[in-house]
């Protein structure tokens, strides 16, 4: 058995170069293990991002219908009986006639239309600056939304045609970045017809066409 000592320091030798070689292979496997889980973990992460922003432009989407929808119903839901003469009963009119009509009356109705807190006390008024409130909120919410550019443009479009349509004067919007009606004779300010109380709210809401 003598002959195998001599294989010993073979052995001894390929134990010493291969111990490093595998000691070495180990670590690169380590290291692409570690890698491929981090790519892993990345890529996960990306797909939980993705389905969170995902989920908060859904929730954006639907609070900017909640919000068209809501304006829209409080127009339809706005009525005036306009007065006739003599003993005839009133012509009762109802959505954006309804409003268009009764900011035409609103002189003839005996309210001043600067005493604010008179005007307040009109449920037709506070009805109307409701709606103009909620056009506002609606315009800010689309600004500020994480949802696509057409999905903005398309609700912004549908809120600018509720108040063009309803509340607006008959004016070209797109003449001047301010609205500009007849002069008042009481304060000399060019709001017409409208309380000022509506049409400076007209005017804020105009920055956003």
């Amino acid at each position: 058995m003598s002959y195998l000592d001599q294989y010993g320091a073979v052995g001894d030798t390929i134990g010493g170069i291969s111990s490093p070689i595998t000691g070495l292979a180990g670590v690169i496997l380590l290291f692409l293990a570690l890698t491929a889980q981090l790519r892993a973990n990345a890529l996960t992460q990306q797909a939980v991002d993705a389905e969170a922003r995902k989920e908060a432009q859904q929730r954006d989407a639907a609070h900017l219908q909640q919000l068209y929808a809501f304006m829209d119903e409080n127009v339809g839901q706005f009525t005036y009986d306009k007065p006739t003469t003599g003993e005839a009963t009133p012509e009762r009119l109802h959505g954006r006639r309804a409003i268009r009509q009764y900011i035409d009356d609103i002189e003839d109705l005996g309210i001043d239309l600067h005493d604010l807190e008179t005007l307040l006390k009109r449920d037709g008024v506070r009805e109307i600056l409701g709606v103009l409130e909620i056009a506002k909120q609606a315009f800010i919410k689309i600004e500020n939304a994480d949802t696509d550019p057409i999905d903005k443009e398309f609700y912004a479009a549908l809120v600018k045609h509720v108040l063009l349509y309803s509340v607006f004067p008959y004016t070209d919007l797109e003449a001047s970045d301010v609205l500009t009606l007849a002069v008042c004779n009481e304060c000399g300010q060019p709001h017409g017809n409208y309380p000022p109380a509506i049409f400076d709210r007209l005017q804020d809401l105009k920055r956003f066409f």
